[in-house]
C-alpha cells in the first residue's frame, strides 16, 4: 500500500545530533496525522544526521556512512542505491551552488516501516528543487553533466519531495519507498 503524502508542515527534524544513531524518540504529537500514522508509537524510529562543509571531498564518506547505515539496518539493496542517488545528488548540488563561501548542508536521515526520510537543510542561497529544470530533447551525456539531470533522477527516484525556505535556510524533505 503506496504511503499517504506526508504534508511538509507536519514534519518535525530531529535535533542536531553529528553522527547519532540509533536514536529511538517517542512519537511527537505535534507532528502531523499522516507522519503520526506512518510511524506508530510502537515503532523505533532510527536516525542518522550528518553535518558536513560544503566541499566536494566530505561528500563520499558521508554516502558511505549512510549506505553503511541503511544495510547495518537490513534495507534492500534498491533502498540504498536511491538513498544514495538521492543524497549525492542533493549534497552535491548544495556544495556547489549553495554558498559563494563556505557554509554547512546538513542530512537528516530517518526510518520509517515503509520508508526512508531524507531531510537536507543549507543556508545558502534559496533554490527549490521541486521545480527542476525542463527535460530537453536527447544529447550528449557529455552535454548535460551540468544542466539539471541529477535533479531529474532525485523526482525519478523519489516517492515525494518538499521544500520550504525557512528563515534562511533551504529545507527539503525527500521520501523513498522502502
Amino acid at each position: 500500500m503506496p504511503t499517504p503524502p506526508i504534508p511538509f508542515d507536519s514534519f518535525h527534524a530531529v535535533p542536531d545530533m553529528h553522527a547519532q544513531a540509533d536514536a529511538a524518540p517517542p512519537v511527537d504529537p505535534s507532528l502531523g496525522e499522516a507522519v503520526r500514522s506512518h510511524y506508530p508509537a510502537t515503532a523505533r524510529r532510527r536516525t542518522l544526521v550528518l553535518t558536513l562543509r560544503n566541499r566536494m571531498e566530505e561528500l563520499t564518506p558521508a554516502c558511505r556512512q549512510l549506505c553503511d547505515f541503511l544495510a547495518d539496518r537490513g534495507l534492500s539493496a534498491r533502498t540504498l542505491y536511491a538513498a544514495d542517488l538521492v543524497a549525492g545528488e542533493m549534497m552535491s548540488n548544495a556544495i556547489r551552488h549553495a554558498y559563494p563561501k563556505d557554509g554547512t548542508v546538513r542530512m537528516e536521515v530517518e526510518l520509517g516501516e515503509e520508508c526512508v526520510m531524507l531531510t537536507f537543510t543549507d543556508r545558502g542561497q534559496p533554490f527549490d528543487p521541486t521545480d527542476p529544470p525542463e527535460a530537453s530533447r536527447p544529447t550528449p551525456l557529455r552535454d548535460t553533466l551540468d544542466g539539471g539531470l541529477g535533479l531529474r533522477m532525485v523526482h525519478h527516484t523519489a516517492s515525494a519531495l518538499y521544500y520550504r525556505r525557512i528563515g534562511r535556510e533551504n529545507r527539503t524533505l525527500v521520501i523513498i519507498q522502502r
